[in-house]
């Protein structure tokens, strides 16, 4: 049985750059203009990211690396997920709130994805 009870749909795609500045520019080429920067707030230290409305996401690395950081799932309530989670011995935390929608971080089998509540409680 699925844990989602809507059809879960893949919100965006987070790539990690080594110069923030420069990847917004080089994607803008590709997708248009559209990216809202914003810092994210985490355990380790505070984030900056850019958000495109096609569905990007750029995250300024803190170790110069550029590729795939994680890819976000949009759930209807974490709190329903994270008990399934945590049978499949997956690893989760709580993750932040952005764009005024909660975060669940999981490590899945070397996957990093983030699930995104989109349903208001």
């Amino acid at each position: 049985m699925a844990i989602m009870s809507a059809a879960p749909h893949l919100l965006r795609m987070a790539i990690e750059v080594p110069d923030l500045d420069i990847w917004i520019s080089k994607w803008e080429r590709i997708i248009g203009p559209g990216f809202e920067t914003m810092t994210v707030q985490q355990p380790t230290g505070d984030v900056l990211i850019a958000i495109h409305p096609a569905g990007i996401e750029l995250v300024q690395s803190r170790e110069e690396k550029l590729g795939l950081r994680s890819f976000h799932l949009a759930v209807e309530d974490i709190d329903e997920v994270v008990p399934v989670l945590d049978e499949l011995g997956w690893d989760s935390t709580p993750g932040p709130v952005v764009q005024g929608r909660q975060h669940q971080i999981v490590s899945a089998e070397g996957l990093r994805m983030l699930l995104v509540e989109v349903a208001a409680k």
